[in-house]
């Protein structure tokens, strides 16, 4: 359902988008350029930045363990990456009796916190990104709101044409989110 949801929302954005670049074309060849400017930069930031977070998850997911499956007499090893804070939880909790045991709790108990530091660290690295790319896709559409505006009010032509692309220029930039 999430991912339908998704699909949905993509989609709107994306008629909303390609719906004011035709209304903006149309009314001044000129905002085409603008437009095409600032899709690209956008575009270049938010792969830029689809790289940077799939590192983080990758250096967060180091921990790699096989798991034997039977399925029709064939044997198929899958490598499944989990988190190391994961993985040491579910050891611990498998293992407790022979930690007690040995009395190394002290040790497990640091070892937990070295992986709960690590693990905070490249969650904050990863929120941070998240929305150091919103912000730029705020100021990008503002700047472009501002060219827009610039170009509106210096150049000679329809009125109506003018306020239907700054009213639709507020519509896109209050509608888009970067999430």
């Amino acid at each position: 359902m999430h991912k339908i949801f998704n699909l949905f929302y993509l989609l709107k954005t994306l008629g909303q988008i390609i719906g004011f670049i035709t209304v903006a074309g149309i009314v001044r060849w000129q905002l085409l350029l603008a437009a095409s400017i600032l899709l690209l930069t956008v575009f270049c930031f938010a792969w830029a930045y689809l790289q940077a977070i799939r590192e983080i998850k990758r250096v967060e997911a180091l921990s790699k363990f096989s798991v034997l499956l039977k399925f029709k007499i064939k044997i198929i090893f899958l490598f499944i990456e989990r988190s190391p804070i994961y993985s040491h939880l579910s050891t611990t909790l498998n293992g407790l009796t022979s930690i007690r045991a040995f009395r190394k709790e002290n040790r497990w108990s640091e070892q937990f916190t070295s992986y709960l530091n690590d693990h905070s660290a490249l969650w904050f690295f990863y929120l941070a990104s998240s929305r150091a790319m919103a912000l730029f896709v705020d100021w990008a559409v503002i700047l472009y709101v501002v060219a827009i505006t610039t170009t509106v009010m210096t150049s000679e032509g329809n009125g109506n044409d003018f306020s239907f692309v700054i009213f639709k220029i507020n519509n896109l930039f209050f509608s888009y989110n970067w999430k």
